[in-house]
């Protein structure tokens, strides 16, 4: 005879079962795997006999834990979806905000396929900058309060109705609108980094941006002519984006599919080279870099898309005295990104705001076919900022 807490804890099986098979299925976009547990689910979904709920349970849990989380750890664009988490709780010096509207970066990619885990401690899901409304604070908040519109960055979780951030690291939207606020977090701080903190331009610097029509990108050209650059030179693979670069500031595009950057730059310069460089590709880029780079020129890393491996000449590293810097916003300290975010807010969004600088939201998705958002970034079709919206918050 079956017991009563056995019958009740089959009963709970069950429930379980039909909800996996209610929710998984139907949430996601596109998932082979799933196809197969929904199949398995349809078959058992109506099973009463409690040691076969128990089998159908375990055969099931392995499958079922790898989706725990609304992101599995490594996937492809087509596997995104929508599932369900805990909403978030903050700490006393953090917010909860309800998020409107979250930045894509080409670091959530470089996540999803597995390659670029979160810092220690953040969440696992995607997204590092989002804006919103507050929804709840932690005890020793004091700037905000429930029902305050901000923006702000963060070490993972933007990718959510629900998503934490400190204190620090949050701005009020002011008169900014919700799209154009959460495109400014990660990409103008990574910006202004690359430009003044680890470039410290100067007044007549000539300037060298990779990627030029990318976030971070039209934000390195307009801060660089902000600041007063003598000579802006970005790559770029198409006239279209050339000509948007152009449209930011930049004096001499070049696209590196028809000649070699360093030898425009050398042109132009009566082989002198660039006192900055902003580069996201390195692997063959690498030695045409340092060519290109002048006499105590400084050179920010901030990926490695072209590959991490090259095999160089030390010596015009020693001999012109560079500086090259590697460096990811995302895993410094929190009190450094404050002071940068800060910085940023104080400096950048008031000419933001006043239409002096873009912060370039060029494509919105609704983060229903985040996808399709994926698989556009890939394509490297993007000019600009490409921004999700979410169904959480009311945008006007």
């Amino acid at each position: 005879m079956v017991s009563a807490h056995t019958r009740y804890v089959c009963r709970l099986y069950k429930q379980a079962l039909n909800t996996a098979y209610d929710w998984y299925p139907n949430r996601l976009l596109s998932r082979p795997i799933m196809l197969q547990i929904r199949a398995h689910f349809e078959a058992n979904r109506n099973e009463s006999n409690p040691i076969r709920l128990q089998q159908i349970l375990r055969e099931t849990e392995d499958e079922l834990q790898k989706y725990k989380h609304p992101l599995p750890y490594k996937c492809d664009a087509t596997q995104l979806y929508i599932g369900k988490t805990e909403r978030p709780v903050p700490k006393p010096n953090e917010i909860l905000v309800k998020v409107a509207y979250f930045g894509m970066n080409r670091m959530d990619i470089s996540q999803r396929e597995g390659k670029y885990p979160p810092p220690p401690g953040a969440s696992i899901l995607l997204g590092v900058e989002i804006s919103g409304v507050v929804e709840e604070i932690g005890k020793d908040v004091t700037q905000y309060t429930p029902g305050d519109r901000v923006f702000g960055l963060m070490g993972g979780g933007g990718y959510a109705e629900y998503a934490i951030i400190n204190e620090g690291l949050a701005a009020k939207v002011g008169n900014l609108s919700l799209d154009t606020a959460a495109a400014i977090p990660e990409v103008w701080c990574t910006a202004y980094q690359a430009i003044h903190y680890i470039g410290g331009i100067k007044q007549g610097d000539d300037v060298l941006i990779h990627a030029g029509a990318s976030g971070v990108g039209s934000a390195a050209i307009q801060l660089a002519k902000r600041a007063g650059a003598k000579r802006i030179f970005v790559t770029a693979s198409t006239k279209e984006k050339l000509g948007y670069c152009v449209g930011l500031g930049a004096t001499h595009p070049i696209n590196y599919k028809e000649e070699k950057f360093v030898d425009a730059v050398h042109s132009a310069t009566a082989g002198r080279g660039v006192d900055i460089i902003v580069d996201f590709i390195a692997g063959n880029y690498f030695n045409d870099n340092i060519k290109a780079l002048a006499i105590d020129g400084r050179m920010s890393m901030q990926a490695v898309l072209g590959g991490s491996k090259v095999e160089t000449e030390l010596g015009p590293i020693i001999f012109k005295r560079l500086k090259i810097e590697g460096s990811t916003l995302r895993s410094r300290s929190v009190e450094y990104q404050s002071k940068l975010f800060q910085t940023v807010c104080q400096e950048i969004v008031p000419d933001i705001e006043s239409g002096v600088l873009s912060a370039n939201v060029k494509k919105t998705f609704n983060w229903e076919n985040i996808y399709d958002a994926h698989i556009y970034m890939e394509s490297n079709s993007n000019f600009g900022k490409i921004v999700v919206s979410t169904a959480s918050v009311n945008k006007e």
